[in-house]
């Protein structure tokens, strides 16, 4: 990574539990083994900063396991990890509107 991308530390225990929980649920269903700590900078990444709307942290946490798979595994697989930016025009499920971003 270059020092070009930005992190939110905000929530920084949500953040953490999110992680925490995205290992346990690709481990369970025998996906790639995911990374703690490759996951919270995903997140901080992806949340409100280097031109990524901002993510509703309660409500992903809160998500099914299907619609928080497809967050975690889209942030993951669409994030330039040199500029910190969301590609490929993928926009996770729980980012927040643009009104509520705003």
């Amino acid at each position: 990574m270059t020092d070009n991308v930005e992190f939110n530390h905000d929530d920084e225990m949500l953040v953490t539990q999110i992680s925490g929980r995205w290992v346990q649920l690709s481990a369970k269903h025998g996906g790639p083994q995911a990374d703690a700590l490759h996951t919270t900078m995903g997140i901080k990444a992806a949340n409100g900063v280097n031109g990524n709307a901002p993510l509703d942290l309660a409500k992903l946490m809160d998500a099914d396991d299907f619609n928080f798979a497809h967050d975690m595994w889209g942030i993951d697989r669409h994030m330039d990890r040199e500029t910190g930016l969301l590609g490929g025009c993928f926009l996770p499920r729980c980012a927040m509107p643009e009104t509520a971003a705003a």
